[in-house]
């Protein structure tokens, strides 16, 4: 009975159900017995300076002139916030990695914190 005991613990906490009657078993990390979700996650707080950076381009006019791979990533992000960016990645056309999605938008942020320092310091 022990070994049936332990073998259902084991295999619940492989589906990430958590601890069962008190077993000191541990849920893998991120699953659903920690009460983490993808929506809540690291994955997500990005979004929000990705915005930010968008409008800056756009306030400073320099948005409709970025190269079009990166126009194309700086649109789709903007029409769809709430997109993974696996998600956005799907959405290009032709669809794109995950990898080259970051690599782009890291670039814009790029870009827009270059254009706030020089507008912040004045013309060199």
């Amino acid at each position: 009975m022990k070994l049936f005991a332990a073998l259902l613990a084991l295999t619940l906490s492989l589906a990430g159900c958590g601890p069962v009657d008190g077993d000191s078993i541990r849920s893998a990390p991120g699953s659903a017995g920690q009460g983490s979700s993808t929506a809540t996650s690291g994955a997500d707080s990005a979004e929000p300076e990705q915005l930010a950076a968008l409008r800056t381009l756009e306030a400073q006019g320099r948005l409709d002139s970025l190269p079009e791979k990166l126009l194309q990533t700086a649109l789709l992000r903007r029409e769809h916030p709430e997109a993974t960016l696996s998600e956005l990645a799907e959405l290009h056309e032709p669809p794109t990695s995950k990898s080259t999605v970051n690599h782009r938008m890291r670039k814009l942020l790029a870009l827009a914190a270059e254009g706030t320092e020089t507008t912040e310091e004045g013309p060199a």
